[in-house]
Protein backbone atom coordinates (compact mmCIF):
# COMPACT_ATOMS: atom_id res chain seq x y z
CA UNK A 1 0.00 0.00 0.00
CA UNK A 2 2.59 2.31 0.92
CA UNK A 3 4.49 1.64 -2.26
CA UNK A 4 1.33 2.30 -4.46
CA UNK A 5 0.98 5.36 -2.22
CA UNK A 6 4.39 6.63 -3.45
CA UNK A 7 4.64 5.55 -7.08
CA UNK A 8 1.06 7.73 -7.15
CA UNK A 9 2.68 10.76 -5.69
CA UNK A 10 5.92 10.30 -7.91
CA UNK A 11 4.01 10.01 -10.70
CA UNK A 12 1.85 13.35 -9.70
CA UNK A 13 5.10 15.37 -9.12
CA UNK A 14 6.39 14.85 -12.37
CA UNK A 15 3.09 15.20 -13.83
CA UNK A 16 3.27 19.34 -12.56
CA UNK A 17 6.83 19.76 -13.67
CA UNK A 18 6.03 19.32 -17.51
CA UNK A 19 2.85 22.07 -17.03
CA UNK A 20 5.60 24.48 -14.99
CA UNK A 21 7.99 24.39 -18.15
CA UNK A 22 5.27 24.27 -21.08
CA UNK A 23 3.81 27.86 -19.57
CA UNK A 24 6.88 29.32 -18.42
CA UNK A 25 8.37 28.60 -22.13
CA UNK A 26 7.62 32.27 -24.41
CA UNK A 27 8.82 30.86 -27.17
CA UNK A 28 6.14 28.56 -27.63
CA UNK A 29 3.57 30.19 -26.02
CA UNK A 30 0.36 31.02 -28.94
CA UNK A 31 0.06 34.24 -26.22
CA UNK A 32 3.83 34.79 -27.43
CA UNK A 33 2.84 35.16 -30.82
CA UNK A 34 0.02 37.86 -30.66
CA UNK A 35 0.55 41.45 -30.89
CA UNK A 36 -1.56 43.45 -28.25
CA UNK A 37 -2.21 47.33 -30.48
CA UNK A 38 -0.96 50.33 -28.64
CA UNK A 39 -3.65 52.63 -28.82
CA UNK A 40 -2.13 56.27 -28.98
CA UNK A 41 -4.79 58.75 -28.46
CA UNK A 42 -3.75 62.60 -29.70
CA UNK A 43 -4.90 65.28 -28.28
CA UNK A 44 -5.89 68.42 -30.54
CA UNK A 45 -2.60 70.59 -29.98
CA UNK A 46 -3.70 73.70 -28.63
CA UNK A 47 -1.52 76.78 -29.67
CA UNK A 48 -1.71 80.32 -28.38
CA UNK A 49 -1.24 82.55 -31.07
CA UNK A 50 0.19 86.11 -29.34
CA UNK A 51 -0.14 88.82 -32.05
CA UNK A 52 2.05 91.90 -31.49
CA UNK A 53 0.43 94.98 -33.19
CA UNK A 54 2.51 98.14 -33.73
CA UNK A 55 0.99 101.17 -33.55
CA UNK A 56 1.13 103.01 -37.34
CA UNK A 57 0.51 106.87 -37.86
CA UNK A 58 -1.84 106.90 -40.52
CA UNK A 59 -1.19 109.81 -42.11
CA UNK A 60 -4.14 110.97 -45.08
CA UNK A 61 -2.46 113.62 -47.96
CA UNK A 62 -4.89 116.55 -47.84
CA UNK A 63 -5.60 116.53 -51.68
CA UNK A 64 -4.67 120.25 -52.88
CA UNK A 65 -4.60 121.73 -56.58
CA UNK A 66 -1.24 124.18 -56.76
CA UNK A 67 -2.05 127.54 -58.58
CA UNK A 68 -1.09 127.61 -62.37
CA UNK A 69 2.57 128.95 -62.99
CA UNK A 70 2.24 132.77 -63.22
CA UNK A 71 -0.97 133.20 -61.92
CA UNK A 72 -0.09 134.52 -58.58
CA UNK A 73 -0.08 138.21 -58.72
CA UNK A 74 2.93 139.58 -57.85
CA UNK A 75 4.11 140.12 -54.03
CA UNK A 76 1.84 137.06 -52.60
CA UNK A 77 2.96 133.98 -51.33
CA UNK A 78 1.81 130.98 -53.85
CA UNK A 79 0.55 128.70 -50.69
CA UNK A 80 -1.94 131.71 -50.01
CA UNK A 81 -4.10 130.15 -53.47
CA UNK A 82 -3.88 127.00 -53.09
CA UNK A 83 -7.34 125.03 -53.25
CA UNK A 84 -8.62 121.77 -51.73
CA UNK A 85 -10.88 119.92 -53.94
CA UNK A 86 -12.14 117.50 -50.93
CA UNK A 87 -13.01 120.63 -49.49
CA UNK A 88 -14.48 122.05 -52.04
CA UNK A 89 -16.65 119.30 -53.21
CA UNK A 90 -19.23 119.15 -49.71
CA UNK A 91 -19.75 123.00 -50.41
CA UNK A 92 -22.66 125.08 -52.20
CA UNK A 93 -22.66 128.59 -53.18
CA UNK A 94 -26.00 130.96 -52.85
CA UNK A 95 -25.54 134.83 -54.09
CA UNK A 96 -25.68 137.50 -56.77
CA UNK A 97 -23.72 137.90 -59.44
CA UNK A 98 -20.18 138.10 -57.70
CA UNK A 99 -21.00 135.31 -56.37
CA UNK A 100 -21.92 133.27 -60.12
CA UNK A 101 -18.02 134.05 -60.55
CA UNK A 102 -17.77 130.68 -59.23
CA UNK A 103 -19.47 128.78 -61.90
CA UNK A 104 -18.78 131.58 -64.46
CA UNK A 105 -15.16 131.03 -64.59
CA UNK A 106 -13.68 127.96 -65.63
CA UNK A 107 -11.68 125.63 -63.00
CA UNK A 108 -13.73 127.11 -59.56
CA UNK A 109 -16.81 125.02 -59.26
CA UNK A 110 -19.82 123.06 -60.52
CA UNK A 111 -22.94 124.65 -61.85
CA UNK A 112 -24.59 122.53 -59.55
CA UNK A 113 -23.14 123.62 -56.91
CA UNK A 114 -23.72 127.69 -56.69
CA UNK A 115 -27.43 129.28 -56.83
CA UNK A 116 -26.50 132.59 -57.81
CA UNK A 117 -27.73 135.13 -60.19
CA UNK A 118 -27.37 138.95 -61.20
CA UNK A 119 -29.26 141.61 -59.45
CA UNK A 120 -30.14 139.60 -56.29
CA UNK A 121 -30.52 140.84 -53.18
CA UNK A 122 -31.24 139.76 -49.77
CA UNK A 123 -35.06 140.79 -49.59
CA UNK A 124 -35.18 139.39 -53.28
CA UNK A 125 -34.13 136.32 -53.49
CA UNK A 126 -37.27 134.46 -53.10
CA UNK A 127 -38.70 135.65 -56.00
CA UNK A 128 -35.69 133.97 -58.36
CA UNK A 129 -35.40 130.72 -59.70
CA UNK A 130 -31.92 128.44 -60.21
CA UNK A 131 -31.01 125.40 -62.17
CA UNK A 132 -30.25 122.53 -60.47
CA UNK A 133 -30.06 119.13 -62.49
CA UNK A 134 -31.93 120.73 -65.68
CA UNK A 135 -35.05 121.52 -63.52
CA UNK A 136 -35.81 125.24 -62.10
CA UNK A 137 -36.28 125.39 -58.47
CA UNK A 138 -36.55 128.61 -56.00
CA UNK A 139 -33.73 128.62 -53.64
CA UNK A 140 -35.60 126.97 -50.88
CA UNK A 141 -36.31 123.99 -53.03
CA UNK A 142 -32.58 123.52 -54.59
CA UNK A 143 -31.58 123.20 -50.85
CA UNK A 144 -34.36 120.81 -49.95
CA UNK A 145 -33.59 118.58 -53.16
CA UNK A 146 -29.44 118.97 -53.18
CA UNK A 147 -29.00 118.93 -49.33
CA UNK A 148 -25.83 120.08 -49.44
CA UNK A 149 -23.38 119.44 -46.63
CA UNK A 150 -22.18 123.56 -46.33
CA UNK A 151 -23.79 126.37 -48.15
CA UNK A 152 -22.17 129.88 -48.11
CA UNK A 153 -24.39 132.93 -48.33
CA UNK A 154 -22.62 136.12 -50.17
CA UNK A 155 -24.54 138.62 -51.25
CA UNK A 156 -25.31 142.29 -50.70
CA UNK A 157 -23.54 144.67 -52.58
CA UNK A 158 -26.83 144.95 -55.18
CA UNK A 159 -28.53 146.91 -51.92
CA UNK A 160 -25.91 148.51 -50.27
CA UNK A 161 -26.67 152.28 -51.04
CA UNK A 162 -30.20 151.87 -49.88
CA UNK A 163 -30.59 148.93 -47.75
CA UNK A 164 -29.79 149.38 -43.60
CA UNK A 165 -27.36 147.30 -41.67
CA UNK A 166 -30.02 145.91 -39.57
CA UNK A 167 -32.10 145.21 -42.34
CA UNK A 168 -29.62 143.51 -44.43
CA UNK A 169 -28.56 141.42 -41.14
CA UNK A 170 -32.71 140.54 -40.78
CA UNK A 171 -32.39 139.38 -44.15
CA UNK A 172 -29.78 137.45 -44.08
CA UNK A 173 -31.15 135.78 -40.76
CA UNK A 174 -34.50 134.99 -41.96
CA UNK A 175 -33.06 133.21 -45.47
CA UNK A 176 -30.91 131.07 -43.39
CA UNK A 177 -33.94 130.01 -41.34
CA UNK A 178 -36.22 129.43 -44.17
CA UNK A 179 -33.26 126.98 -45.43
CA UNK A 180 -32.32 125.49 -42.00
CA UNK A 181 -36.14 124.54 -41.63
CA UNK A 182 -36.02 122.18 -45.43
CA UNK A 183 -32.43 121.16 -44.76
CA UNK A 184 -31.31 120.94 -41.12
CA UNK A 185 -27.90 118.44 -41.69
CA UNK A 186 -26.94 121.37 -43.71
CA UNK A 187 -24.36 123.63 -42.08
CA UNK A 188 -25.23 127.70 -42.94
CA UNK A 189 -21.86 129.91 -43.10
CA UNK A 190 -22.56 134.11 -44.12
CA UNK A 191 -19.66 135.63 -46.02
CA UNK A 192 -18.83 138.97 -45.64
CA UNK A 193 -19.28 141.56 -48.72
CA UNK A 194 -16.29 142.29 -50.24
CA UNK A 195 -14.89 145.67 -51.28
CA UNK A 196 -14.61 148.12 -53.93
CA UNK A 197 -12.24 149.54 -55.54
CA UNK A 198 -12.02 153.45 -54.80
CA UNK A 199 -12.43 154.57 -58.19
CA UNK A 200 -15.86 152.48 -58.39
CA UNK A 201 -18.55 155.14 -59.20
CA UNK A 202 -20.78 153.88 -56.24
CA UNK A 203 -17.67 153.50 -54.06
CA UNK A 204 -19.26 152.57 -50.58
CA UNK A 205 -16.68 150.35 -48.93
CA UNK A 206 -17.74 152.52 -45.59
CA UNK A 207 -21.30 151.22 -45.77
CA UNK A 208 -20.03 147.94 -46.36
CA UNK A 209 -17.44 147.61 -43.58
CA UNK A 210 -20.63 149.13 -41.20
CA UNK A 211 -22.90 145.96 -42.71
CA UNK A 212 -20.48 143.64 -42.45
CA UNK A 213 -19.28 144.76 -38.83
CA UNK A 214 -22.80 144.71 -37.22
CA UNK A 215 -24.28 141.87 -39.07
CA UNK A 216 -21.29 139.60 -37.65
CA UNK A 217 -21.65 141.40 -34.26
CA UNK A 218 -25.21 140.41 -34.21
CA UNK A 219 -25.13 136.96 -35.42
CA UNK A 220 -21.93 135.23 -34.53
CA UNK A 221 -23.71 134.13 -30.87
CA UNK A 222 -26.33 131.97 -33.55
CA UNK A 223 -24.36 131.75 -36.42
CA UNK A 224 -20.31 131.56 -35.19
CA UNK A 225 -18.85 130.70 -38.88
CA UNK A 226 -19.23 134.31 -40.83
CA UNK A 227 -16.62 134.26 -43.11
CA UNK A 228 -14.77 137.24 -43.40
CA UNK A 229 -13.00 137.78 -46.84
CA UNK A 230 -13.09 141.70 -47.29
CA UNK A 231 -9.73 141.98 -45.39
CA UNK A 232 -8.04 139.52 -47.77
CA UNK A 233 -8.96 141.09 -50.93
CA UNK A 234 -8.59 144.80 -49.30
CA UNK A 235 -5.51 147.15 -49.50
CA UNK A 236 -4.22 148.58 -46.42
CA UNK A 237 -7.02 151.47 -46.80
CA UNK A 238 -9.76 148.96 -47.04
CA UNK A 239 -10.02 148.99 -51.32
CA UNK A 240 -10.41 146.27 -53.49
CA UNK A 241 -6.82 145.37 -55.15
CA UNK A 242 -6.54 146.09 -58.39
CA UNK A 243 -5.08 142.60 -58.46
CA UNK A 244 -8.54 140.94 -57.43
CA UNK A 245 -10.73 143.80 -59.50
CA UNK A 246 -12.50 143.49 -62.65
CA UNK A 247 -13.09 146.49 -65.03
CA UNK A 248 -15.80 147.78 -63.48
CA UNK A 249 -14.10 147.63 -59.71
CA UNK A 250 -17.19 145.67 -58.38
CA UNK A 251 -16.63 142.38 -59.89
CA UNK A 252 -13.72 139.43 -59.44
CA UNK A 253 -10.94 138.27 -60.96
CA UNK A 254 -10.71 134.80 -61.30
CA UNK A 255 -7.43 134.62 -59.39
CA UNK A 256 -10.00 136.30 -56.53
CA UNK A 257 -12.11 133.29 -56.68
CA UNK A 258 -8.74 131.20 -56.11
CA UNK A 259 -7.90 133.13 -53.27
CA UNK A 260 -11.01 132.76 -51.46
CA UNK A 261 -11.57 128.88 -51.77
CA UNK A 262 -7.83 129.12 -50.06
CA UNK A 263 -8.93 130.73 -47.53
CA UNK A 264 -12.23 129.26 -46.56
CA UNK A 265 -9.87 125.77 -47.40
CA UNK A 266 -6.98 127.09 -44.98
CA UNK A 267 -7.71 129.65 -42.89
CA UNK A 268 -5.39 131.65 -44.22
Amino acid sequence: MKLLTLTCVALLILSMSGCSDENNSTSDSPLSQVTTPFVTTTMPETTTTITTTTPTATTTATPVIAPPKGSVPAGFDPKLFVRNPAFESNIAFIGDSICSGFKVYPHLLLANQVFADRNIRTDTIFNYTFTYNNGKYSIVDCIKVSKPKNVYIWMGLNGINFTSKEAYAKNMVNLVQKLKAVSPQTKFFIMSMTPTTASHSWHANGKIKECNVYTENLLKANYPDIVNIYNILADKNGNLLSVFAAADGCHLKPIAYTRILSYMAYGK
